[in-house]
Parts: C-alpha cells; structure tokens; sequence
C-alpha cells in the first residue's frame, strides 16, 4: 500500500521531484527502509530469512486507508497474482516464426 498511497506514508511523491533529495533514495524500497527504519525486505525464497525465520513487519495503515480501501488494494494484488501475463502477451503479441530453415528460400519470398 505504501507504493500506492505513498503521501499517507509520510513518503516522497514522486510526481513532485525534490531536487536536493534526488540523489538520496534511487528506489521507493529504499526509501521506505529508511523511513521505517529497518533493512530492504529480503525475498521470500531468501535463505537469511529461512534459516533465521524472520519476517519484515508491515506498517501500519493510517485509519482513512482501513476498510474498503484496503479490500479493494487486496483484491487487485490478489487479480494481478493469477493474471497470466506471459499468455497474454503470446497471444496479442505473438512473433510470427518461418517454418523454413533455410535463409535462402526466406530471402526470395
């Protein structure tokens, strides 16, 4: 949520750039380690949180984000999760191969 709805979070807004703080966070993970305080979130399949079973707390939600909207950022990440996007972009963005192995006969047609 906090990539969503990063004034809520007391985070940068990245429509507005800063010029003196450009140079101080190149990525929001980064960013919002540093307002919280704690390290960039390791992957769910890193071995460091596997082997020491720790887990990254979430922040905590403003109350005006509570409720619906939070259901509706659920339901999105949740519809994004099944979305099978390399289908998606086989079918609308198929690449036509030749059935051919020759490169001579493809030069002449």
């Amino acid at each position: 949520m906090q990539h969503i709805f990063p004034l809520q979070f007391a985070l940068k807004n990245v429509f507005k750039p800063d010029p003196e703080n450009d140079s101080k966070f190149s990525s929001r993970e980064d960013e919002i380690a540093a307002k919280s305080g704690k390290r960039k979130r390791p992957s769910p399949d890193s071995e460091h949180q596997i082997a020491n079973n720790e887990r990254v707390q979430p922040a905590k939600i403003p109350k005006r984000l509570q409720g619906q909207a939070f259901e509706l950022v659920q339901q999105l990440l949740n519809r994004h999760k099944r979305c099978p996007y390399g289908y998606l972009l086989d079918y609308y963005c198929s690449s036509e191969v030749s059935v051919t192995s020759d490169p001579a006969i493809d030069t002449i047609s």
